[in-house]
């Protein structure tokens, strides 16, 4: 059966690419990829809706990019031992955003996580059982609790942190891809 677009996936089969070229071609029809201008060169690209989309799937990505404000970001929340599944997935949450637990059911980092914890707290049904502050503290507190749980961010003097136009790992992922000669060209 062939695709509408001339994508032929049973002409892969038994070839061990096939599972690259499908990833692509689904990365490609969900618009996550793109074909750059000179599509004679085979290059492609991710898209706006693929950054997006990879952030929303794995949002400590985006820690490398966040600046320190000088603000602290606090999460503080009461969740009974009877919903320790609850605990867990909130936990787990805010782990993955950069948070790190200063003590049990309060979590703090030092980057703004605004949008994103609302929308984990409305997803996870918790946005009134939880309490967000924004704070400054003194420097030699804030020097402290880098020191601690971000060890790596109070190593970096500068206040020039982590930028995605130069020193992202997520860098690779904006500039074109080439592909391997052999995968159809879409």
């Amino acid at each position: 059966m062939r695709a509408a677009s001339g994508w032929d996936p049973e002409c892969f089969e038994g070839n061990k690419d096939s599972i690259i070229e499908r990833t692509f071609y689904r990365l490609f029809s969900r618009r996550f990829i793109g074909r750059m201008e000179e599509a004679e060169n085979r290059r492609y690209k991710l898209t706006a809706e693929g950054l997006d989309y990879l952030f929303q799937k794995f949002p400590q990505l985006r820690i490398r990019q966040r600046k320190f404000d000088g603000f602290w970001r606090i999460i503080v929340y009461d969740i009974e031992e009877t919903e320790r599944r609850l605990r867990n997935q909130v936990r787990k949450g805010l782990k993955s955003l950069g948070f790190r637990m200063i003590q049990k059911s309060v979590w703090a980092s030092p980057y703004d996580w605004e949008g994103e914890i609302d929308e984990f707290l409305k997803k996870i049904k918790l946005e009134k059982e939880t309490y967000i502050f924004q704070s400054k503290l003194s420097e030699d507190k804030t020097e402290k609790l880098l020191k601690s749980y971000w060890p790596d961010l109070a190593a970096d003097d500068s206040n020039d942190k982590k930028d995605i136009n130069e020193k992202s790992p997520l860098r690779s992922l904006l500039l074109p891809i080439r592909l391997p000669k052999g995968l159809p060209n879409l």
